[in-house]
């Protein structure tokens, strides 16, 4: 508590696992060694906004902890300037002191016409109310239109009981299986994992593919595309448990196909 403050890059190694699996599911290659991406030809950017693993009194700092809420608006800008089309960010909190940044990043993501992938909280009491989410976005919803949120299913297209809501981001969310499904872990070996942590990268890599095929769409048209050609789950229309439904790849790539013929 007397210390300056002090900054430690990581490096792009990854420690936990997390990362590599939530990026194999989004744009693993393809080359015949267990799963691959939804986006298999499409380039990679990871960044790193984790703290250090725990408080030391001495000796060297490791990361491996809770998200750095400092160092998410740097990244975001990064990543447009850098030229990533997709942002995924499978992990969630709250900053509100960094919520001035947080804003004027996702301000960033608009005005270039790109596109944040966010996964909705495993935890039940959690929505976007309060989180990063609403720091981005803003309580007036202004740069909803450049966001979607993932919420996972099982197999049988059942949600788990510990999911959170999307609250009033409900019409930007779209439901993905991701329990128990097959990733890489860290060191390149088949993983199975569970969580919306998985459902983000799933639709992150659809907007890439969907990029790959009509690079002259943004970040704007492409969200509404995988919207508009869910599967609607559950009661009629948009709720919190599917948001606005099953994402639906397939269906977006050939609604967008005759309109990509007459452009």
């Amino acid at each position: 508590g007397t210390c300056e403050p002090e900054t430690v890059n990581w490096g792009a190694g990854d420690i936990v696992g997390h990362g590599t699996s939530v990026a194999a599911v989004a744009a693993g290659a393809k080359n015949g060694k267990g799963m691959h991406g939804v986006a298999y030809d499409a380039t990679i950017l990871s960044l790193r906004v984790d703290g250090a693993k725990e408080v030391l009194k001495e000796g060297d700092l490791v990361g491996g902890g809770i998200v750095q809420g400092a160092a998410i608006a740097p990244a975001i800008v990064y990543a447009v300037d850098k030229g990533a089309f997709v942002i995924n960010m499978s992990f969630n909190g709250s900053a509100s002191n960094h919520a001035e940044a947080l804003r004027s990043a996702m301000d960033h993501v608009a005005v270039n016409d790109r596109l944040v992938v966010q996964s909705v909280s495993n935890w039940n009491e959690d929505s976007f109310a309060g989180n990063f989410a609403e720091n981005m976005i803003g309580t007036d919803l202004t740069n909803k239109d450049w966001f979607l949120f993932g919420i996972r299913l099982d197999a049988n297209l059942k949600p788990p009981a510990s999911n959170g809501n999307p609250g009033a981001l409900a019409d930007r969310t779209l439901s993905v299986i991701a329990q128990n499904i097959p990733s890489i872990d860290k060191d390149g070996k088949l993983v199975y994992v569970s969580g919306n942590s998985f459902a983000a990268p799933a639709i992150a890599g659809a907007a890439a593919l969907l990029k790959q095929y009509w690079p002259h769409l943004g970040g704007k048209a492409i969200s509404r595309i995988l919207l508009d050609t869910a599967k609607d789950l559950g009661d009629p229309g948009v709720d919190l448990i599917y948001g606005v439904g099953l994402l639906d790849i397939e269906n977006a790539m050939k609604a967008q196909a005759p309109k990509a013929s007459y452009s």
